[in-house]
């Protein structure tokens, strides 16, 4: 039984597909109140089963005692209120755990500029992203990665422990170093305010941490939101112009100034459409 939503819920599905393993997916339905990033699978051949449920309700969710059951990108403490199931519940983490345990880790990796990160399998223990390790792997993280690059990078090494563990293969397992653990917070949209006062890195790496399938980086321009979904980083330092400025535009996108540097806009969003390169009209 796979629970799961959104962008790594689906790029996992496409993995195991390739794989040859179809999973019994439960899924929040599209109207579903619970999550803003809910969305409706509609791939054919998987046997999905939408619900509206915050805790697990054996009266409302099928679980047989050989059930193998994995949880990505999902409600964290779903099983940890009442009428647990017997067996054990599994969670994928985007992280190096125990860093960046919590819902944000993805952004917040990407924010703080993180070049080497990770994917973790864990065994649900009741503690937030706290038990013990099952599967785990490194992951580099390039400089220009969004958020759905490093997410396409967790979801194949967690379709393949998926598949191993389907197929019977029982890893052992390794307990968390407590004295490790490192928290995130859940982002909220204000925290994509891009201050293009910063740094030319920063302001890229605000950018990242909020692309796609997160709400979006955005700063204001001529009274017109702008949401940006990805940039390079040009010039890292030096004084190019005033923040904000825009230096160039042309088929690699608009160049704007920084605090110190700047960045070429690549992909923005003006008034619900979104343009690249060239198209970007600022």
């Amino acid at each position: 039984l796979l629970f799961t939503q959104g962008l790594f819920g689906e790029t996992i599905l496409n993995f195991l597909d390739r794989l040859g393993v179809l999973p019994i997916v439960y899924t929040y339905s599209h109207d579903s109140s619970r999550t803003k990033t809910s969305k409706q699978f509609l791939r054919e051949g998987y046997p999905y089963r939408y619900i509206n449920e915050r805790s697990y309700n054996p009266e409302l969710i099928e679980v047989h005692p050989d059930d193998l059951i994995i949880c990505a990108d999902w409600t964290k403490d779903f099983f940890h209120i009442n009428n647990l199931p017997s067996q054990s519940v599994y969670h994928i983490h985007p992280s190096l755990l125990p860093l960046y345990r919590g819902y944000g880790a993805v952004s917040e990796q990407l924010l703080r500029g993180v070049s080497i990160g990770g994917v973790s399998l864990y065994r649900d223990n009741g503690v937030i992203d706290g038990g013990d390790i099952l599967y785990q792997s490194k992951i580099t993280i390039d400089l220009n990665d969004s958020a759905s690059d490093y997410i396409a990078k967790c979801a194949e090494l967690a379709a393949s422990w998926i598949a191993e563990l389907a197929a019977g293969t029982t890893p052992e397992a390794t307990p968390q170093d407590e004295t490790l653990a490192t928290h995130v917070q859940r982002t909220r949209q204000k925290s994509g305010f891009i201050d293009l006062n910063m740094g030319a890195l920063y302001v890229h790496n605000t950018i990242r941490a909020y692309s796609y399938p997160y709400f979006g980086a955005f700063f204001y321009h001529n009274g017109k939101k702008i949401n940006v979904w990805r940039s390079i980083c040009e010039s890292w330092a030096g004084v190019q112009g005033e923040p904000g400025e825009i230096l160039s535009k042309g088929n690699h996108g608009v160049e704007i100034a920084c605090g110190e540097g700047s960045i070429i806009i690549t992909h923005a969003q003006i008034d619900g459409v979104v343009y690249e390169y060239d198209e970007i009209n600022l």
